[in-house]
């Protein structure tokens, strides 16, 4: 049996082209955890929530069930930059190939990530998404310009994102040095 260690590259193994495009994914990956924050902040201002509120109805659906409810929010709206999120978000989740390059297996040889989003629906589909360092940066980028958009047209600022964010840092931390409740098992 092969050990995982023997496997697994470490840091200085990694040449410096492949390091760069794995710096351009995590980049990407910043990105898009920013596009879901920013669409539950939309849904939590849309429906005039507290963020501790927001968190609670927005934190255990799916991406696609957040944009949905929020395009659902926006198709009521007869404001252009309603109609113009919409596009936003939906141009944004097909461009990006959000399913095959999260949800994907990846290969990486050379500079390039491979990335295969295996789909099962009445037979076995794969998509494959190949991208070097230029390719995945410009992803990541393109990204970063939508989110600024759509926080633009939603009139979510930076300050509604962080005051966001630190609701649910506080609960993890709380939780994080809180005791743990005993179990309920009944007998």
């Amino acid at each position: 049996m092969t050990s995982s260690a023997s496997i697994t590259p470490s840091i200085p193994d990694i040449p410096d082209e492949m390091a760069i495009t794995l710096a351009a994914y995590g980049l990407f990956m910043l990105n898009w955890s920013l596009l879901e924050t920013v669409i539950e902040v939309a849904i939590m201002k849309r429906l005039e929530l507290h963020p501790l509120e927001g968190a609670i109805v927005t934190s255990s659906l799916s991406f696609q069930a957040r944009a949905s409810i929020l395009r659902s929010f926006l198709a009521l709206d007869p404001k252009p930059e309603a109609k113009e999120a919409i596009k936003v978000i939906n141009t944004t989740t097909q461009e990006a190939s959000r399913n095959a390059i999260i949800h994907g297996q990846v290969f990486a040889e050379g500079e390039t990530l491979s990335f295969v989003y295996r789909k099962v629906d009445q037979g076995l589909t794969a998509k494959r998404i190949t991208v070097d360092s230029v390719l995945m940066l410009q992803r990541a980028t393109n990204l970063r310009e939508s989110i600024v958009r759509l926080q633009f047209l939603l009139a979510i600022s930076n300050d509604d994102l962080h005051e966001f964010g630190k609701i649910t840092q506080r609960l993890a931390i709380s939780a994080e040095t809180s005791p743990k409740p005993p179990s309920s098992k009944t007998s």
